[in-house]
């Protein structure tokens, strides 16, 4: 068997230094391959990562938001093929390997995210739609989800027909940011990720982007990742909802023509949204455990 294609794998580090750590022993490197990690001005100590030699680190003085971060580390990758790998991520084995496979065998494929898995290894939703209005409250966290999980709508948005199906890759419309495996001559057609999403939607918005210079973007259910969803930003659920609605906003803003009504209509979504889950913080309904803990 011959040598695989190269892989950068680049990471956006923000005060998750110890789930990072767990996420770099889980990689299986090749000749070839390389690590970039971008600190994004974390508060806590990361001299641990000046131990690895095959990394290369760069430490931001200020926090760029996700979007500007990775941009910093697809400058400096020189892979075949870019993975951006969040740290409260594990890799199985041949995770990258049927990754690079699908890739080779797919010259279509622009970008493909494996499963993502709970750490009890049932599946979690990795795929999604592009937010539309019909969607806005059928996001994994809103009332209508958790009221419904089964709904028509959040089950047509994050894909939830397609999870127990068996392991062949399926076409989506976007994967998410948690673990986005990219072909370069993709990535060199589109352009870097849009900076104006500091945190969320930048994942959606290059998807989109794929899928509009004629690319297709797949979720392959057969290769597979744990995450530990919801452990690097637990302490920030309300500012993360808050950016959330924020680049959805700016998505549908960017990709679609709206009318007056239904630029209200948006608005109003999202603001409902947004107090919902103000109203849940207020009245100390949510659980302290991680998000994979609680889940519907």
């Amino acid at each position: 068997m011959g040598k695989r294609p190269s892989v950068s794998f680049i990471y956006v580090n923000y005060n998750s230094t110890q789930l990072l750590l767990c996420s770099l022993q889980s990689l299986r490197l090749e000749e070839g391959d390389e690590i970039i990690i971008i600190d994004n001005a974390s508060r806590e100590d990361t001299s641990i990562l000046d131990r690895f030699r095959r990394v290369k680190l760069i430490r931001n003085r200020r926090n760029r938001g996700f979007a500007g971060a990775v941009n910093q580390g697809l400058r400096m990758a020189r892979g075949d093929y870019i993975a951006l790998v969040n740290p409260d991520t594990v890799l199985f084995a041949d995770t990258v390997d049927r990754l690079v496979d699908f890739m080779e065998k797919n010259p279509e494929a622009g970008a493909v995210s494996p499963q993502l898995l709970y750490p009890d290894f049932t599946p979690q939703d990795s795929a999604r739609r592009f937010p539309r209005l019909k969607y806005l409250l059928s996001g994994r966290r809103s009332f209508l989800t958790k009221l419904f999980p089964r709904n028509p709508l959040s089950s047509e948005f994050l894909y939830k027909n397609i999870v127990a199906a068996d392991g062949s890759p399926m076409e989506v419309e976007s994967i998410l940011g948690t673990f986005m495996f990219l072909r370069r001559e993709a990535l060199e057609g589109v352009g870097l990720l849009d900076e104006g999403f500091f945190f969320f939607g930048e994942d959606l918005d290059f998807c989109k982007r794929l899928w509009d210079a004629g690319w297709k973007v797949y979720l392959h259910r057969g290769a597979k990742v744990i995450h530990y969803h919801g452990m690097s930003r637990k302490k920030l659920r309300f500012r993360t909802e808050w950016e959330k609605a924020r680049s959805a906003r700016r998505f549908i803003s960017k990709h679609q023509k709206l009318s007056l009504a239904g630029r209200v209509i948006l608005d109003l979504g999202l603001s409902f949204y947004l107090l919902s889950l103000a109203l849940k913080d207020f009245l100390g309904l949510f659980t302290s455990e991680p998000y994979w803990k609680w889940r519907v």
